[in-house]
């Protein structure tokens, strides 16, 4: 939507810490005049949770439910969880006294309350939660309850896409750009009466869970051929069936749909740079130039969670070329 009445019509979409001094903004949303449609943008700090979050349907809604320890213990440490204690509080962990005794925890605390995991001299804080499951928080039409997706009890641990929103919050729980709204409910809408775990490819994941939902090998994400963000409007051989449902469409990822799945952050740069990679694919080398065309540092086989120094280049701008899938992605990034 336009709307030149505003700031002479220009706007930014992004985020921007507490200070005010270092923001991200996707691509082309970060100055001038733009439109969107189906559009949305999801960002995430680059690290871990050090908490194990536990969330449990409070079935008679009075604050109070039980916990299976035998759950947090196997999270804390799969391989000796017999080792590991849990206690009422942080104290207690920390001198290892007082470990709560038995299989099932009931809460003391009622919706929220914090007890603490000890292993080995580690303390985890372990924060149980109860919701009212009646309510659907993302609303993707999947009740609450069903989207224990592991059937452990668990609502906090069931991440389908890995992106670190659980899937009972997340309305897109494939992270394939299709609201799971649209994938769960048949074409009618979202009638309950309606409601069917519609496996387009028959491979035994329901669409609103398979990130390839015709099982062509080219995940839904990458089947947005006209680059709206909206895999759900690409018809490219005018068959009336979406390309991302249709398994006779396959079309390999254009330069600048790839480009939009793989960012350097932040820019400008001090110190490190990092690569967040949203595509399939592996970074198989990323070679860094000066603007004279002189190469000043290359890497090869990048891992998701890697950084690259440039704390020793010089000031001014810089040329990345990524390689990826077969492909050459070029950018520029500026070093503070």
């Amino acid at each position: 939507m336009f709307n030149s009445t505003w700031n002479q019509g220009n706007a930014v979409t992004g985020i921007i810490n507490l200070e005010g001094n270092i923001a991200f903004t996707p691509p082309g949303r970060n100055t001038g005049a733009w439109v969107a449609a189906q559009e949305g943008w999801r960002f995430s700090r680059p690290f871990e949770n050090t908490n194990y979050n536990y969330t449990i349907c409070d079935d008679n809604l009075d604050g109070y439910g039980s916990f299976n320890l035998d759950l947090i213990k196997e999270a804390i440490n799969s391989e000796s969880p017999e080792n590991v204690t849990i206690h009422e509080t942080l104290m207690d962990a920390e001198l290892g006294v007082n470990s709560i005794p038995g299989t099932n925890y009931v809460n003391i605390n009622p919706y929220t309350q914090t007890i603490y995991a000890a292993f080995n001299s580690v303390v985890t804080p372990v924060i149980l939660t109860l919701i009212d499951c009646a309510n659907d928080y993302d609303l993707d039409s999947v009740s609450t309850d069903l989207e224990d997706e592991n059937g452990d009890g668990n609502l906090a641990n069931d991440d389908t896409d890995n992106d670190g929103i659980p899937d009972y919050l997340d309305n897109d729980d494939d992270g394939d750009m299709v609201l799971t709204e649209f994938e769960y409910v048949f074409d009618a809408g979202r009638s309950l009466d309606e409601i069917t775990n519609v496996d387009t490819d028959l491979d035994g994941i329901p669409n609103y869970l398979d990130n390839d939902d015709d099982g062509d090998g080219v995940l839904t994400i990458d089947e947005d051929y006209n680059g709206n963000n909206n895999p759900m409007d690409d018809d490219t051989n005018s068959n009336e069936i979406p390309d991302y449902l249709d398994n006779q469409v396959a079309l390999s990822l254009t330069e600048n749909q790839l480009i939009k799945l793989i960012q350097i952050y932040p820019n400008p740069a001090e110190n490190f740079i990092s690569i967040a990679n949203q595509s399939e694919w592996n970074i198989d080398k990323v070679s860094i130039y000066a603007i004279n065309g002189s190469k000043v540092k290359e890497l090869n086989n990048l891992n998701e969670n890697d950084t690259i120094d440039v704390s020793t280049l010089q000031s001014g701008l810089y040329l990345i070329s990524i390689q990826t899938n077969n492909q050459t992605l070029n950018y520029k990034f500026l070093k503070k």
